[in-house]
C-alpha cells in the first residue's frame, strides 16, 4: 500500500500552522476524516469532497484510516513539507490554499416559515437517531438551553445568561452546544435580515469561547470571523432560494460532519429560521 497522499486543498489557517515543525493528537477517527487537536485548533484530514471548513486538508484520493493504523490519542508530526500520522505521510507540493471565510455579508430570507419548515422535515430522520445515541433526556436539556437563547433574542434581552448555559454543553469535541450556537449564529448573521439584534449575542460567544473545550473554543471563535465549513454555507444558501431546491443536498452533506455536529449545526440554523419567523410575525402585526 502506498502511503504517501497528497492534499489538494488545504484551508487557510492549516496551512499557517503547516509551515511550522509541530505536533498534535488524533482525536477522532471516521470512515472518511481524521480530527487532529493541536494547540486549541481542531484540523480535519478529509477524503475528497468539495466540503471544506477551517483547518480542513483535502486529500486527492480516499484512504483506509484504519489499515493505515490512525486511532484516537496517537501523535502526529509536521515539518518540511510533510506529516506523519500512523501508517500516513500526507504532503500538500501542489496543494490549493483556500479561505473559508463566508463571502456575503448577507442573503434574502424570501420566506423563513417556509425553510424553517421544510429544513424540520429533513432533519426528522436525525433528530430520532440522534436521540437514540444520546438519549432522550440530553437532547431535551440541549433543546431547553437553546430555547432559552431564542426566548432571550425574541425579547430583546441580553442572551448571555442562557449563552454561558449553552456553551459547552452536551457530547464531542465540539460540544453540541456550541455546534448548535455555531449554526444559529452563521444562520442569523447571513439570513437574519436584522430581525434580531446580534450585539448581545456576539458579545456573548467571544466571551464565552474559554468556558468550553479548546476546540469548542477555536470553532467559536472562528464563527465570529465568518469562518464556517462550506456544507454549512451551502445550506444558508439554500434557505435564500425561494424554491428550496438545494436544501435536501446540502443538509444531507452538512449531516455527515462529525458524530452529530452537523446535526447539531442544522438544529441552530433552523432554530434561527424559526426565531426569524416569529420576529417577523410580531414586527408585522406590531
Amino acid at each position: 500500500m502506498d502511503r504517501t497522499i497528497e492534499a489538494v486543498r488545504l484551508e487557510q489557517l492549516l496551512h499557517r500552522r503547516l509551515q511550522t515543525p509541530g505536533e498534535g493528537v488524533v482525536r477522532g477517527v471516521y470512515r472518511h476524516s481524521v480530527n487532529v487537536e493541536t494547540q486549541g485548533l481542531l484540523f480535519t484530514v478529509l477524503h475528497p469532497t468539495p466540503d471544506s471548513g477551517p483547518a480542513c486538508a483535502i486529500l486527492a484520493r480516499g484512504a483506509d484510516f484504519s489499515a493505515l493504523d490512525i486511532v484516537p490519542g496517537q501523535t502526529v508530526r509536521w515539518g518540511h513539507g510533510a506529516l506523519e500520522m500512523g501508517g500516513l505521510r500526507l504532503v500538500w507540493p501542489g496543494a490549493e490554499v483556500c479561505d473559508c471565510r463566508f463571502g456575503a455579508r448577507a442573503l434574502p430570507l424570501p420566506d423563513p416559515a417556509a425553510a424553517a419548515c421544510r429544513l424540520e422535515a429533513l432533519l426528522a430522520p436525525a433528530a430520532q437517531k440522534n436521540a437514540a445515541r444520546w438519549g432522550e433526556e440530553l437532547r431535551e436539556a440541549l433543546d431547553l438551553r437553546a430555547g432559552g437563547v431564542c426566548a432571550a433574542l425574541e425579547q430583546r434581552a441580553d442572551p448571555a445568561q442562557q449563552v454561558r448555559r449553552l456553551v459547552g454543553f452536551g457530547p464531542g469535541l465540539t460540544p453540541s452546544g456550541d455546534d448548535i450556537l455555531t449554526g444559529f449564529y452563521a444562520a442569523l448573521r447571513v439570513l437574519g435580515g436584522g430581525a434580531a439584534d446580534l450585539t448581545g449575542l456576539e458579545n456573548a460567544l467571544a466571551a464565552c469561547a474559554a468556558r468550553t473545550t479548546q476546540v469548542g473554543g477555536w470553532m467559536l471563535t472562528c464563527a465570529l470571523d465568518g469562518r464556517w465549513r462550506a456544507s454549512l454555507q451551502a445550506v444558508l444558501a439554500a434557505c435564500a432560494d425561494p424554491a428550496l431546491t438545494g436544501l435536501p443536498e446540502a443538509v444531507e452533506q452538512l449531516l455527515t460532519v462529525g458524530a452529530s455536529s452537523g446535526y447539531d449545526m442544522c438544529s441552530g440554523v433552523h432554530r434561527a429560521l424559526s426565531l426569524v419567523s416569529r420576529l417577523n410575525r410580531s414586527e408585522d402585526n406590531g
